[in-house]
């Protein structure tokens, strides 16, 4: 579970949800039912909530998502285990 901030509203999501093979899966067949199965499961049942406070509409919801997964993203790349390892190997 990650928290940001988006829009001056907290945001708390299941980073995990965007791993998913089975959210892959709906995303790539374009499943409408299932694509709003995944945001619930990507919002932690807050999804209406979270639709209220960006506008209403499954569409408003696109930046939030777009949002959460350069979060997502930027947590992956700050990770430690993201990192180069250092090579013990000298080169003359």
């Amino acid at each position: 579970m990650r928290t940001f901030e988006y829009d001056g509203h907290e945001i708390t999501y299941d980073e995990s949800v965007l791993k998913d093979y089975r959210t892959q899966k709906v995303m790539a067949r374009g499943d409408v039912a299932g694509f709003f199965d995944v945001l619930e499961k990507l919002f932690c049942g807050r999804d209406e909530e979270y639709a209220d406070l960006v506008g209403g509409t499954a569409e408003s919801m696109t930046p939030l998502i777009q949002a959460c997964m350069e979060d997502a993203g930027s947590a992956v790349k700050n990770s430690p285990s993201s990192r180069p390892a250092k090579s013990s190997t000298k080169t003359s």
